[in-house]
């Protein structure tokens, strides 16, 4: 966002960060409904997992909540 207000290399900074920006995005995304299945996890967390990744760090308090709820296992139920 730096790059892209505050300065000229606008399409320099959304060509090379732009990708990797959607890649992690949508990996985090995959990762998120993975979980979700292979934890049985219910229906409202799986969108509150999905809809955390759209604000900026809202992700990171999501996993904190998911780690102190014991939704996180420290195996994966299915293989």
């Amino acid at each position: 966002m730096f790059l892209k207000y505050a300065t000229d290399t606008t399409e320099l900074g959304v060509r090379i960060f732009g990708p990797i920006h959607g890649a992690v995005f949508i990996a985090y995304c995959v990762t998120t409904v993975v979980v979700a299945v292979d934890q049985r996890g219910s229906p409202g967390r799986l969108v509150g997992g999905l809809a955390s990744s759209v604000p900026p760090f809202l992700t990171l308090w999501f996993e904190r909540y998911a780690g102190r709820q014991g939704l996180l296992a420290d195996s994966w139920r299915l293989r």
